[in-house]
């Protein structure tokens, strides 16, 4: 059977292009194992009562409990209240509403209040010194605390069989046979980071 030259070219043009996927492929793969643990931070299980509204602080979010019991959401849900969820579903700690700044009308400092300023995107607190002028600083003040609800996690773990972690954790993090994350320095990312991932890999 005789060949074209052009059928040497084709399956040249199409192995560099299956070797270009296979690179995006992987560095998708090591962008999104770099990012995992400063997106969630897994911590074990909880009966569904020890679920309480005390949990949601600032501290704790991105915290994910695997939760032992089948529940029922309550108003300290994204989901709102009413939803049923199966034993073995997630829950994460997610910021329902930002907190809110404004600038401080403070001419000199006030002990009863408490300064931010605003720096690399984010509001940092501030030690003033007795002689500082709040308002020309351009400080803020926090008028609105933010605040925390339980999110349930969406999708199935059950037919994963590992996670990738961070390289600097050298390890892979397992899941047991529900298909839960069994290392609790595993982080998972979120729809919307992984989809401005794969727009950032493939130009989408």
């Amino acid at each position: 059977m005789a060949y074209d030259l052009n059928d040497l070219v084709t399956v040249k043009q199409l192995k560099a292009s299956a070797q270009k996927a296979s690179d995006k492929a992987d560095a998708l793969e090591e962008k999104i194992s770099n990012t995992l643990a400063s997106v969630y931070k897994v911590k074990g299980t909880k009966a569904f009562s020890e679920l309480t509204s005390a949990l949601l602080i600032k501290a704790n979010e991105g915290n994910v409990y695997n939760v032992s019991d089948a529940f029922t959401t309550t108003a300290d849900f994204v989901e709102g209240v009413g939803k049923k969820y199966t034993a073995g579903s997630n829950v994460v700690i997610v910021e329902a509403t930002a907190p809110v700044y404004t600038a401080t009308e403070d001419t000199a400092v006030n002990a009863e209040h408490t300064y931010y300023e605003f720096r690399n995107g984010g509001y940092v607190l501030v030690s003033p010194d007795a002689e500082d002028n709040p308002s020309d600083k351009g400080w803020f003040e926090l008028t609105t605390a933010g605040t925390y609800k339980f999110d349930v996690l969406p999708g199935d773990l059950a037919n994963l069989q590992t996670l990738a972690v961070p390289a600097a954790a050298n390890n892979i993090a397992l899941l047991d046979a529900t298909g839960q994350v069994i290392d609790s320095a595993v982080a998972i990312a979120s729809d919307a980071e992984v989809n401005e991932m794969l727009a950032e890999v493939y130009g989408a």
